[in-house]
């Protein structure tokens, strides 16, 4: 299993790059949300067969609320071949956030 970037310390509201994978792996998703004091975000990962138009409804969305450092993981079995990130909420003093996945 390799480590692929897809959000790298966001500090706004946006779309991360498509990454490509293999389909019908299991992929792991580490969101983690830095800043000072009290943090939100949300942060949802996007998925497309083609790489441009992302389907509705997103394959898994994290909330994430705390002081200084917020950090959470999923696993996901799936067949999509390509994702992003969107974070669409990001509120805190020097807030950034950072999406993993091991592919």
């Amino acid at each position: 299993m390799s480590r692929v970037h897809l959000a790298e310390n966001m500090i706004a509201t946006g779309y991360s790059r498509w990454m490509q994978t293999e389909s019908g792996n299991l992929k792991t998703w580490h969101v983690t949300l830095e800043g000072t004091g009290a943090l939100t975000a949300t942060v949802a990962i996007e998925v497309s067969n083609d790489g441009v138009n992302p389907v509705s409804t997103a394959l898994y969305t994290f909330t994430l609320s705390g002081n200084d450092l917020v950090s959470e993981g999923k696993a996901l079995l799936d067949n999509w071949v390509y994702y992003r990130a969107h974070v669409s909420a990001l509120t805190g003093t020097d807030a950034k956030v950072n999406l993993n996945a091991g592919v």
